[in-house]
């Protein structure tokens, strides 16, 4: 399983960010893996990926070898509820506290212990990429930045400046972290821990180019309606 997976994924390119592949929608559903350097994040959605996480480990090992040499498990908020499997997050193997990572010759501190996902967007490398041919000479807002990838692609791409915005202040200083590992001292960033809607609704039209990716406001069927309500109302 871990094999093909490997083999099949699209997600495998010759970048810097180390292999990262998605075994929920290839060949098991049911589990995501993303290799940070020389960790290996596993997060299980189903109950059956959970019970053999070890067999999976152990298979993920001997596949990867010396690439990886920690794994990491972070279940603890993607299990279905109902299956009453309390999961605990937390190392399978090793134990490194080295997370720093690359993707296409910049550096990200990836918190895979807090973070969101399994600690950084791996789906989104592509549309970074993308973004550092669009930004040059642009004043670009990132919005929902998270850890700032897309600001620091910007900012290669020699946009004039970026502005990184995002509701949690542990956020913005793992992005302030990031710049500083990529473009120290540079004037051209300002971060801010603020709602981004309020955000928006001051800031004017003093940029060109806005990057909005907004997290799920709905995750589950039964806040679907209430969301759905509050947007149509506002």
């Amino acid at each position: 399983m871990i094999c093909a997976a490997v083999s099949a994924s699209p997600l495998i390119r010759p970048t810097t960010l180390t292999v990262s592949f998605t075994v929920k929608e290839t060949i098991s559903p049911g589990l995501v893996i993303d290799v940070y350097a020389k960790t290996a994040v596993m997060q299980a959605h189903s109950a059956g990926m959970h019970v053999d996480r070890m067999t999976i480990a152990e298979a993920l090992s001997e596949v990867m070898g010396d690439k990886i040499e920690n794994i990491y498990y972070k279940s603890e908020t993607t299990l279905p509820f109902k299956a009453d499997l309390f999961p605990e997050n937390g190392f399978l193997k090793g134990g490194s506290s080295d997370n720093i990572a690359q993707e296409y010759g910049l550096k990200f501190h990836v918190d895979w212990l807090k973070g969101q996902k399994t600690g950084f967007f791996v789906d989104q490398r592509e549309n970074r990429s993308l973004l550092e041919r669009y930004a040059k000479d642009r004043s670009v807002l990132n919005m929902f930045c998270y850890t700032g990838g897309f600001s620091f692609y910007a900012m290669r791409g020699g946009a004039k400046l970026v502005r990184s915005v995002d509701s949690s202040a542990k956020a913005i200083d793992l992005t302030n972290k990031n710049v500083e590992l990529n473009f120290p001292g540079d004037s051209r960033h300002e971060a801010f821990a603020e709602d981004a809607f309020k955000y928006l609704d001051r800031m004017g039209d003093q940029y060109d180019l806005i990057i909005l990716d907004p997290p799920a406001f709905a995750k589950h069927k039964k806040m679907h309606c209430g969301m759905l309500c509050k947007v149509t109302v506002n």
